[in-house]
């Protein structure tokens, strides 16, 4: 089994308390027959530590970038990516590195080319964007956008984000070829709400379980 390097490990810390669910993990396990993933949901639902906690025994070539607001300079933003490129690769992140941000048409599709040399090896190739609500740069989006529609087989992208993207995926909605997780499936049943206490060794009392509740049948965490 593949595991998730040093780098991407350190980006998110999962709590001792972490509620396994596997309701998610057999939708997530579905979800990676989709070229692109999508959750979309406010804090406390759960997202970044059920993608994370599915990611760990999923085999496959995996990693993590976790987006900030930083990452609205293009050039910060390319940075970062062939950083974690590079931990895969370093010759490949030297390549992505020596491309440059893509902006243009010559250098995206030089782009394409060195990823989709890199998705000719076995395996499948998951990257997951954490907080992909926090980009706004229009170049930065159009360039998700283009690398969304153009992925090779073998790999997915899975976007963690509390806004639905503002990328056109009009085309690949039409094929069939995005998996969307939203609220209504990421809220915590009352099962799971009552585990969750029952681990923290609280009473499940309905004073409590009101404070977090969203629906008469599920809620979010703190």
């Amino acid at each position: 089994m593949k595991k998730f390097n040093d780098a991407d490990s350190n980006v998110f810390h999962q709590s001792r308390d972490y509620l396994e669910r596997p309701r998610l993990y057999k939708l997530l396990k579905s979800a990676t027959d989709y070229p692109l993933v999508i959750l979309c949901a406010g804090s406390g639902y759960g997202k970044t530590q059920a993608v994370y906690s599915f990611l760990k025994e999923y085999d496959a070539i995996k990693h993590w970038l976790q987006i900030s607001e930083r990452d609205n300079i293009a050039t910060r933003f390319w940075e970062n990516f062939t950083c974690i490129a590079s931990l895969f690769s370093p010759k490949t992140g030297t390549r992505l590195a020596g491309i440059g941000f893509p902006e243009t048409d010559e250098a995206f599709a030089e782009y394409d080319e060195t990823r989709h040399e890199v998705a000719a090896q076995p395996g499948k190739y998951i990257m997951v964007l954490d907080d992909f609500h926090l980009l706004h740069n229009p170049g930065v989006i159009r360039f998700f956008e283009r690398m969304v529609n153009t992925s090779p087989p073998n790999m997915t992208m899975i976007l963690i984000s509390r806004t639905m993207p503002e990328i056109n995926l009009i085309g690949m909605i039409m094929r069939e070829q995005v998996f969307t997780i939203e609220e209504d499936t990421l809220c915590f049943t009352e099962n799971e709400i009552a585990e969750y206490f029952n681990r923290l060794k609280l009473r499940s009392q309905s004073r409590i379980y009101g404070k977090f509740m969203t629906t008469p049948k599920a809620g979010r965490l703190p």
